[in-house]
């Protein structure tokens, strides 16, 4: 049964029937699927720090958003990329694709890391209130160490960016 019909999300509570033969009373949040994208600048990612009203803190992020109706999971870190940096991206990799919080909702989240990257135009929405700045690898690698970056998508495709390119493992340039 549908409790709330909102903007981002629908609630449902519903009764489940488990593997084990039990069943179990649960509220489901059904959210669209979104995508995140990790830009890198050579031995540089491009991070955000957005405020999020509903933890009501300055949070350390990558660029991220809801993937439109008729649009791919590309498509959109592509666009959330140009419209919350101001940069293009010239590849894009697909890194992985998990559930958000799975104890709870459907949410479904897509990410990427975007190279060679090219000027492009920033066109953030009313809403978004976040600031861009590019950090080496390994000082944005140090923030989810330290917890300061506590956002876990961001915090993952960071991590798995690193791995898949060898970012931090990468040589000074002279």
């Amino acid at each position: 049964m549908q409790v709330f019909s909102g903007r981002r999300f629908d609630v449902t509570v519903e009764d489940v029937k488990l593997p084990n033969g039990h069943t179990m009373h649960m509220e489901k949040a059904h959210c669209p699927e979104v995508c995140h994208v990790v830009p890198i600048i050579g031995r540089e990612v491009i991070l955000l720090r957005q405020f999020r009203p509903i933890v009501k803190k300055w949070l350390y992020e990558i660029p991220a958003g809801l993937i439109d109706e008729g649009e791919t999971s590309a498509e959109a870190a592509k666009r959330e990329l140009e419209e919350e940096t101001g940069f293009k991206a010239g590849k894009l990799i697909h890194l992985t694709t998990v559930f958000t919080s799975p104890g709870f909702t459907d949410e479904l989240a897509h990410v990427f890391v975007a190279i060679d990257l090219k000027a492009g135009k920033q066109n953030l929405e009313p809403s978004e209130n976040l600031r861009f700045f590019k950090l080496p690898i390994k000082k944005a690698l140090k923030l989810i160490v330290s917890g300061r970056m506590n956002n876990s998508v961001g915090a993952l495709a960071l991590l798995l960016a690193d791995k898949k390119l060898g970012l931090s493992k990468m040589p000074r340039r002279k």
